[in-house]
């Protein structure tokens, strides 16, 4: 009771110790940050220790690593009229972290659309048999199509491949279709 009573004061003391002292961001070596100022452009941040007053500035920090993508499979249907199911995993290196940070709400998310939409375009306009036919250069065609989907996202696709490719069959549950 008495818990809920003063519970407002620690959310004073939080407001107050924002408005009043500064706030710090650590960027690692692995990563870079982008410092958003109200009223001016955002700043790329390379790696160090970074002091701000939050009630004007905010700090967002993401890895420019090497990073691991997988995509849920998706059922499609191919040029011959097959179903399959496809999945998809990319290995992308954030290089430009202005513009990946304020162009989406979430990149991640983003990307692994932009993936998935990859593999329907080379799936629908493909023959089963076709690419079963490629072999490994079906892996070079899907990378070619990743990189054509998310040009401009400020990330670079380092390698794309196929998680699944396999015929499938689509029941309906309900008795339609």
């Amino acid at each position: 009771m008495i818990d809920q009573a003063l519970g407002w004061v620690g959310d004073v003391a939080r407001a107050l110790r924002e408005w009043l002292l500064p706030s710090m961001s650590v960027v690692l070596c692995s990563q870079a940050g982008v410092r958003y100022r109200k009223g001016k452009e955002p700043t790329l941040l390379k790696p160090g220790v970074y002091w701000y007053w939050s009630p004007l500035t905010d700090i967002e920090v993401c890895d420019v690593v090497q990073q691991p993508l997988t995509t849920e499979e998706q059922h499609l249907v191919t040029l011959d009229g097959k179903t399959v199911s496809a999945g998809v995993a990319c290995t992308y290196r954030i290089t430009n972290p202005l513009l990946w940070d304020r162009q989406f709400t979430d990149p991640e998310e983003t990307l692994g659309d932009a993936s998935q939409a990859a593999v329907r375009r080379l799936v629908v306009h493909s023959r089963l048999e076709n690419m079963i036919a490629l072999g490994s250069q079906l892996d070079k065609a899907l990378l070619g199509q990743v990189k054509r989907e998310t040009q401009g996202m400020g990330v670079e696709i380092i390698h794309a491949r196929f998680t699944s490719l396999a015929p499938s069959r689509v029941l309906s549950l309900l008795g339609v279709g």
